[in-house]
């Protein structure tokens, strides 16, 4: 695993025209390096499947493993099994079904396929700042860029990626090696017990003539 992924892991909010208001994990995007596209192709349906073994264990794991092409690139998923009354059995009903895609030098993840198909949409189209029209642009009004200006909601991104982590513990992770770890997903604490404690920041990055200021 280590040979064909890295450690970088950028989280991200996508909305498109599908996003479910107030809820950010409908619009999550997660993406972790790839080095080897080839050995990351080849292990991905590898470790999704041991995910299907532990927590379908009544069901044949490799018949769970479905794949579909969106946006002319193989996103991988896995569909659990249904009893006669149409819900997932053996499964935990808070847990979501993640789609997976290799694209390039990254592993792309969602929690529906929405998301999914308008992330690879977005990333195949041309950037905006590489376009023509977007340099001339920048030329004729002086060619360098105005004042930047970042806010972050810590809070939100905190709960985000607390739901997103413990997700894909739950997920991925095999209950016996989570126990050999001594980890216990239900000792975790509530989001809203840290998110309570972090607040919003507003950061103003400018160039001027004396350098670049930082407020």
């Amino acid at each position: 695993i280590a040979e064909a992924f890295g450690s970088q892991v950028v989280l991200a909010l996508a909305p498109n025209e599908m996003s479910v208001p107030l809820d950010p994990m409908h619009d999550l995007v997660g993406c972790i390096q790839v080095k080897d596209f080839v050995k990351a192709s080849k292990i991905l349906p590898e470790v999704l499947t041991l995910s299907a073994s532990e927590h379908y264990k009544n069901s044949d794991p490799k018949s769970l493993l479905k794949s579909q092409t969106i946006e002319g690139t193989e996103i991988r998923y896995l569909e659990p099994p249904v009893n006669r009354t149409g819900q997932e059995a053996g499964a935990n009903p808070a847990r979501k079904t993640a789609f997976y895609a290799i694209l390039e030098n990254r592993l792309i993840t969602t929690l529906n396929k929405e998301t999914m198909r308008s992330v690879l949409k977005n990333l195949k189209n041309p950037s905006l700042v590489d376009s023509p029209e977007f340099k001339d642009a920048l030329v004729t009004s002086g060619g360098t860029l105005g004042s930047v200006i970042t806010y972050v909601d810590r809070g939100q991104f905190y709960a985000t990626g607390f739901k997103l982590g413990a997700a894909a513990l739950e997920n991925l992770a095999p209950r016996d090696f989570l126990a050999a770890a001594g980890i216990n997903l239900n000792l975790l604490p509530s989001p809203q017990a840290i998110t309570k404690h972090l607040f919003p920041t507003l950061t103003v990055v400018k160039a001027t003539e004396h350098g670049v200021g930082l407020s």
